[in-house]
């Protein structure tokens, strides 16, 4: 024991052990708490930063795919003799076969995850999470605007992106037989001299 003297008294304090150095559980478990809510917290920040990123890049995607579409069919009907844009794969058994004109079909290709276009893929993959839809009507049963409409989906059958454009022929014509899915673009150059 030592002796202390405050102000001329004296007094006896006990030699205490020297205090141990570290946490009291209490202290442990309230800092766990604590970090497990700002790990947490970060998570879900980075899992929703994500999700967003993934969902404008899919919506960007869709957007460039539906264009390049609307682009490359405007282009093929403008410069065809005829050709036929179908809705789907399976409306090509509705395209016509005649021995004077070569008709050449337009339609989303799922085993190759493009458009084809005369046997040949445009976009060959890009399509790979992807649909395409190809709408269209004519403002009489014979004329020479097509309205065009290209919707994007995706694997599960929603609409992503979806555009329109109407398409003119200079010379020809295009007929619609709506009901068997598909659209016939005739043109036919001007033979005036």
């Amino acid at each position: 024991m030592k002796r202390l003297d405050l102000r001329g008294k004296k007094l006896f304090v006990k030699k205490t052990r020297k205090p141990h150095a570290g946490f009291t559980l209490i202290e442990l478990v309230v800092a766990m708490a604590i970090s497990a809510i700002l790990l947490g917290s970060l998570a879900s920040v980075f899992i929703l930063t994500y999700k967003s990123y993934d969902a404008n890049t899919s919506q960007a995607q869709a957007q460039n795919l539906a264009l390049l579409t609307v682009q490359k069919i405007q282009s093929e009907v403008r410069t065809c003799s005829c050709t036929t844009i179908c809705k789907t794969e399976t409306d090509i058994s509705a395209v016509p076969t005649n021995d004077n004109f070569t008709y050449t079909p337009i339609y989303y290709d799922s085993q190759n995850h493009g458009i084809d276009i005369g046997g040949n893929t445009y976009l060959a993959g890009t399509f790979k999470n992807y649909g395409c839809i190809l709408n269209f009507s004519c403002t009489a049963p014979t004329a020479n605007l097509l309205n065009l409409t290209v919707n994007i989906t995706d694997s599960s059958g929603n609409t992503l992106y979806s555009t329109s454009t109407s398409i003119y022929t200079q010379y020809g014509s295009i007929s619609t037989a709506v009901q068997r899915g598909i659209a016939i673009v005739c043109s036919f150059p001007n033979t005036k001299q």
